[in-house]
C-alpha cells in the first residue's frame, strides 16, 4: 500500500468517525430525556404526582419569588407577578408571559431551577408549560400557567428559647410534626421536650434568655456559612436569600 492509499484509508476512518460522534450528539438529547423518563431523574416532561393523604398546613406560610429570564433567545419572558404568599400544600397558579421580538418564528424550553436546591425536592408542579418546547409566531406574546404546590413535609427551622415564648413554640412545634414537618431545632442542650419533638438540634449551653438572641444567631449564622461552602458559593457575594423559586 502507498502513502497515497494510507492516507485516503485514513481519510475514510475519520469521515467514519465524524460521522458516527455527530449522529451519537444529535441522539443524545432525546436519548437523555428517555431515560429521565422511564427512571423519573430529573424529569422536565411530565407533571409530579401527588400524594393521595396531602392536606394544607395552615400553620405556616411559604412566600415564594418567581423570576425568568431566556438565555441565546429573542424572547421577553417573565412571570406577571414577582411573589406569592401560600400555605404548604396549597394547590396555587401563576401566569407566566413570553413575548417574541423577532420577526421569525421560534421554538424555546423552559428548564425549571429552584433556590435553595432543597426546594426541588418540595415543590411539585402539577401544570407547567416547561413540560413541552414553545413555539411562537414572530411577534406573538403568550401567557402560560404553572401550578403547583409546595409539599407540607418542607424542613423547618425553629428557634426554642428559654424565655415566655418557650411554650408557645412547644405547641408549634407539635402541630408541625403532626403535619409530617422535618424539624430542626436550636434550643437548650438541656431541653428534653424540645429534643423530642425535633428531628435535630444545635444545642446552646445553659443561658439566661437575656443573651438568648445573641447565641441562637451564632449556630444559624455557622450553618449559612458551612452549607454555602458546601454548595461551592462565594462566601463574600451571597445570592438573594429572598429568592425561594427560580424558572429559567
Amino acid at each position: 500500500m502507498n502513502v497515497t492509499q494510507s492516507n485516503l484509508l485514513l481519510m475514510r476512518k475519520l469521515l467514519i468517525c465524524t460521522a458516527v460522534m455527530f449522529g451519537f450528539g444529535f441522539a443524545l438529547v432525546p436519548f437523555y430525556e428517555k431515560i429521565c423518563e422511564v427512571t423519573g431523574l430529573n424529569n422536565l416532561l411530565q407533571a409530579d404526582t401527588l400524594a393521595e393523604n396531602t392536606q394544607v398546613d395552615t400553620g405556616r406560610w411559604v412566600t415564594v419569588q418567581l423570576d425568568a429570564n431566556t438565555r441565546g433567545l429573542p424572547w421577553e419572558f417573565k412571570p406577571l407577578q414577582s411573589n406569592v404568599r401560600i400555605n404548604p400544600g396549597e394547590l396555587v397558579q401563576v401566569m407566566y408571559e413570553v413575548r417574541n421580538n423577532s420577526d421569525r418564528e421560534t421554538t424555546g424550553q423552559a428548564i425549571p431551577s429552584y433556590a435553595p436546591q432543597l426546594l426541588g425536592k418540595h415543590l411539585k408542579k402539577l401544570e407547567c408549560f416547561c413540560f413541552s418546547k414553545q413555539v411562537l409566531k414572530p411577534r406573538e406574546v403568550r401567557q402560560m400557567p404553572v401550578q403547583f404546590l409546595i409539599e407540607p413535609g418542607l424542613p423547618v427551622w425553629a428557634l426554642v428559647p428559654p424565655d415566655e415564648t418557650r411554650e408557645r413554640m412547644l405547641g408549634n412545634l407539635r402541630e408541625l410534626k403532626a403535619r409530617g414537618a422535618h424539624i430542626t431545632a436550636v434550643a437548650a442542650a438541656d431541653d428534653e421536650e424540645a429534643r423530642g419533638l425535633v428531628d435535630e438540634v444545635l444545642p446552646l449551653p445553659p443561658h439566661h434568655p437575656a443573651v438568648s438572641p445573641i447565641l441562637t444567631v451564632i449556630p444559624l449564622q455557622l450553618y449559612a456559612y458551612f452549607s454555602a461552602l458546601k454548595l461551592g458559593y462565594d462566601i463574600d457575594k451571597p445570592r438573594n436569600l429572598a429568592k425561594s423559586v427560580t424558572v429559567m
